[in-house]
């Protein structure tokens, strides 16, 4: 599994500005939360996946498909 940020109420206050940079370059505009992580283990506990193998799931909301935003971020620095 590869997760995304994933902020709970708490984390999201300690780090507002980061999070609120990723959120706009999402794909999903909204940052991940614990339950998001949740339902993909759940799923991989479950029966549902017994023919999956070997897998690497995104769980990061399309961060990572979403190049313009390290394009933008190496540009400011």
């Amino acid at each position: 599994m590869l997760p995304g940020l994933i902020l709970d109420p708490e984390l999201e206050a300690k780090i507002s500005e980061l999070a609120a940079m990723t959120r706009r370059r999402l794909l999903i505009p909204r940052n991940g939360r614990p339950e998001d992580i949740a339902g993909l283990a759940a799923f991989f506990a479950s029966d549902d996946s017994a023919f999956v193998t070997g897998q690497a799931v995104s769980c990061d909301s399309g961060l990572l498909s979403h190049q313009p935003f390290f394009a933008e971020e190496m540009e400011r620095a």
